[in-house]
């Protein structure tokens, strides 16, 4: 007599693999959102900690850190270099990868992100005076938002697909003085 083996017929395994390969889909899928959301997540942070050292540097100034022509800094790396230095900022934002002055940014500080400082221009109205900052953090992978922070509300237009994501207040008691900070998103459909 014959005896049959008992092993699983190939529809049973077809159907194993084809669950499987369902299952690890949808895990890949979830996975890379949540990189995506972690990358963001890192790069607020570093906003708000650049925020908190602008901040800090007005405290002791009284005027936040400009560079351009006629101004106290030659170049946004120069601001970073300075707050790490007074210690307005981690020391380890000093230690970024690569300035490239032609497009005025700066890598490394986030690994998902280039920080660029827009250059003052006395002639130029939409550039910020010493009373105000702007901070954007560009994207170095397109499927990614584009992060800013700073205090002037007005720089960015929604037409060009900026969105306010995050106001925060903070006020500095020993002048009375209150100020506002907007944490924009450009969505990545408009880069």
């Amino acid at each position: 007599m014959l005896k049959r083996s008992r092993g699983f017929t190939l529809v049973e395994l077809m159907t194993v693999a084809w669950i499987i390969s369902i299952l690890a889909a949808m895990s890949f899928a979830l996975i890379s959102r949540m990189r995506m959301q972690a990358a963001e997540t890192n790069g607020l942070a570093a906003l708000n900690v650049l925020a908190t050292g602008y901040e800090m540097y007005y405290y002791y100034h009284r005027e936040y850190p400009q560079w351009g022509p006629d101004q106290p800094f030659a170049s946004s790396a120069a601001i970073i270099e300075h707050l790490a230095d007074e210690e307005f900022i981690p020391r380890s934002f000093k230690n970024y990868s690569l300035y490239d002055p032609d497009k005025n940014l700066i890598y490394g500080i986030t690994g998902e992100y280039a920080l660029e400082i827009p250059v003052f221009n006395p002639a130029d109205p939409t550039t910020y005076p010493t009373s105000s900052y702007f901070i954007i953090l560009r994207p170095l992978n397109f499927q990614k938002d584009s992060l800013a922070i700073g205090q002037n509300p007005y720089f960015l237009s929604i037409e060009d697909g900026w969105v306010a994501a995050r106001p925060r207040r903070g006020r500095d008691d020993q002048n009375y003085r209150t100020y506002d900070l907007f944490v924009f998103k450009r969505l990545s459909a408009t880069n």
